[in-house]
């Protein structure tokens, strides 16, 4: 059973719907169903729509707004993640950028390869697509102060 409780969001009205309730029985909405009900609700609201359930183009919209903000649409949704025993993940880029720089070891003639390097490093995506893991290259530490 849901408690009600006091957020300043919903007032305890609809405590299974409200985000904030640390007691909600139904799962959270996934990030882009929440974006595309935000923006049809606000065509609805200036009536620019006569439904305010989202349709496609709202769907697009929510997939801008998050491509903007940096959020993956192809993320596997949390529940999912929740059954997976997920190893540590280092990107392709980093992967290969590691590949390059033992190369530089034993190609010192190669003055390019350190800057393919720093680029390769550099095109990163910091997080795993499908699954939001953090890539675990010493790249992206910050730096040690001695």
């Amino acid at each position: 059973m849901t408690h009600a409780h006091s957020c300043g969001n919903c007032e305890g009205v609809d405590p299974d719907t409200c985000l904030a309730n640390p007691d909600r029985t139904t799962p959270a909405p996934a990030l882009r169903d929440q974006v595309a009900a935000a923006i049809a609700s606000y065509d609805h609201a200036v009536g620019q729509a006569a439904d305010p359930a989202p349709g496609d183009h709202h769907y697009g919209q929510a997939d801008a707004v998050l491509a903007v903000l940096g959020r993956d649409t192809d993320r596997l949704p949390d529940d999912v993640l929740a059954l997976l025993l997920l190893r540590s993940y280092l990107s392709t880029a980093c992967e290969t950028a590691r590949v390059v720089d033992i190369a530089t070891i034993r190609h010192p003639d190669r003055a390019d390869l350190p800057a393919w390097v720093e680029r390769l490093h550099g095109q990163c995506p910091n997080t795993q697509q499908y699954t939001g893991i953090p890539c675990r290259c010493t790249c992206h530490q910050p730096p040690t102060t001695a």
